[in-house]
């Protein structure tokens, strides 16, 4: 279920802004790997229930077999979840449109890798330059593969019961591939996300 935001109006406008500029930072590397424009829609701040975010990805999965990877980050004292969902018959139309071949497990597991980082590294980056400080970023980790999204646990990945979530969906316009990301902020760092954008604020 939605939950009210725990950000004023002016520390949501703030993180919205920030999402925007780091997550369009991001398409335009994206466009590189696919070689085809990459249409960005808005990202959707929202406060929900953990288990409520795999009803996100039904959304971009088309509720077909789909691979979700995720790493851990922080921005200061604020931590955060990098996620991204996948479907398979996107990845499968991303190694075509690119010249790979996804003869083996290691192959769709090492495209997925480099998709992830791809759009990551350079949202992250922007977003450490927007906070004036780096992002640390853990290893990246495979959290399933070929999943219907509705079967996901998202408790292996987020432990708290609810989370703010900025969401997008990259697509491209040539190539029939799109992908889910989401900034996840566990329930026990709300505060100091809030500060530290008061911080950027003021």
């Amino acid at each position: 279920m939605s939950v009210s935001l725990p950000l004023n109006e002016e520390q949501r406008d703030c993180l919205q802004e920030l999402s925007n500029v780091a997550m369009g930072a991001a398409a335009e590397s994206l466009a590189e790997l696919t070689q085809s424009f990459v249409h960005l829609p808005i990202p959707i701040i929202r406060c929900v229930s953990t288990a409520e975010l795999v009803s996100s990805f039904d959304e971009i999965a088309d509720n077909l077999p789909a691979c979700v990877i995720s790493q851990n980050c922080s921005v200061g004292d604020v931590f955060f979840r990098g996620l991204m969902i996948v479907g398979d018959e996107s990845l499968t139309n991303l190694a075509n449109s690119t010249g790979r071949t996804l003869a083996s497990e290691g192959d769709h597991q090492q495209l997925l890798n480099e998709l992830f980082d791809t759009v990551t590294k350079t949202c992250f980056e922007q977003l450490g330059d927007m906070f004036e400080m780096e992002v640390e970023r853990q290893a990246a980790v495979v959290q399933a593969c070929h999943i219907l999204p509705e079967l996901f646990d998202m408790n292996i990945v987020i432990k708290t019961s609810t989370t703010i979530a900025v969401e997008i969906n990259y697509k491209t316009e040539a190539n029939h591939f799109d992908c889910h990301l989401l900034l996840l902020f566990p329930d026990n760092i709300f505060q100091k996300l809030a500060d530290q954008l008061d911080t950027l604020l003021h």
